[in-house]
């Protein structure tokens, strides 16, 4: 049960810091545009997380999972980078918030990726 909430507990802090900081700017800045486009970016940065759950629980081993945990966060900035792209191609005036939302959700949900790293890899080398 332990693994679980140290799995559950980042991603749902990462998720509600992330929702709290957007819809802080919507209200706060009148200049930002008062679209919904920001929820795309919540999504793929909990896509990333729940395959890093799924992956600590496939091998749970602390070195394969701080390989596995690197890999898939240089794979995450890679389509991140194209992500962010096709969003300037397709919606060019409104890039520069979407920047903004978007990078404060990656650096809440990096924060809380090496938050569950830390943990997992802790619990397992007290446990030997």
């Amino acid at each position: 049960m332990t693994k679980i909430n140290n799995i559950i507990k980042p991603v749902i802090f990462a998720t509600l810091g992330s929702t709290f900081s957007s819809i802080l700017i919507l209200y706060l800045f009148s200049g930002s545009p008062q679209n919904t486009h920001w929820i795309f970016s919540i999504v793929f940065h909990l896509a990333v997380a729940i395959v890093l759950g799924v992956i600590a629980f496939i091998d749970p081993d602390p070195k394969m999972l701080a390989s596995n945990l690197m890999s898939i966060s240089l794979g995450r900035l890679l389509v991140s980078g194209v992500a962010f792209l096709i969003y300037c191609l397709t919606f060019p005036g409104t890039k520069k918030w979407f920047m903004v939302h978007f990078m404060i959700h990656y650096m809440l949900f990096a924060f809380f990726e090496i938050v569950f790293l830390i943990k997992i890899v802790s619990s397992k080398t007290s446990n030997k």
